[in-house]
């Protein structure tokens, strides 16, 4: 993880830094914000799907590869994808290891977020990234539903 992305984007969420050019910039971004009527998230992208897309060549002057080139960016970046579409059966594998002995869980689609993920007890919410803030306010309304099943 690069040290400067991380400290961007903390001085962004805290709102502060003591950095006198970083501190200007949370400013302006939250300036934006509050005058353009939207919300800004930042995103930690990993180095090595930097070096992948090839954003680090563009201070190179490097034009023509990655994301340059036409290869769409959200290749690079998966908030659309949940944690078991990245890792596989292996992580489902080993989440059902954890419950060995009991009923296995539910793993919940969205679409079951609204419907299955407010009946059953036992449920693995794995979001993608990008629906996460509905799949916690889905998960909150089912645990207030049931509070004594979570415990």
């Amino acid at each position: 993880m690069s040290q400067t992305i991380t400290t961007a984007e903390s001085a962004f969420y805290k709102g502060t830094s003591s950095s006198k050019r970083l501190f200007q910039l949370v400013i302006d971004l939250h300036k934006l914000q509050l005058h353009k009527g939207f919300v800004l998230h930042l995103i930690n992208v990993a180095g090595q799907r930097m070096i992948a897309q090839r954003t680090d060549g563009l201070s190179r002057g490097s034009t023509y590869q990655g994301v340059m080139a036409g290869t769409l960016f959200l290749k690079y970046v998966s908030l659309h994808q949940d944690a078991l579409s990245r890792q596989g059966p292996t992580l489902e594998d080993w989440v059902l290891s954890c419950f060995s002995g009991t009923s296995p869980p539910l793993f919940l689609s969205p679409e079951d977020w609204f419907t299955r993920g407010q009946k059953h007890s036992s449920c693995i919410w794995t979001p993608p990234p990008a629906a996460a803030d509905v799949a916690l306010e889905q998960m909150a309304l089912s645990i207030h539903k049931r509070p004594n099943t979570y415990t």
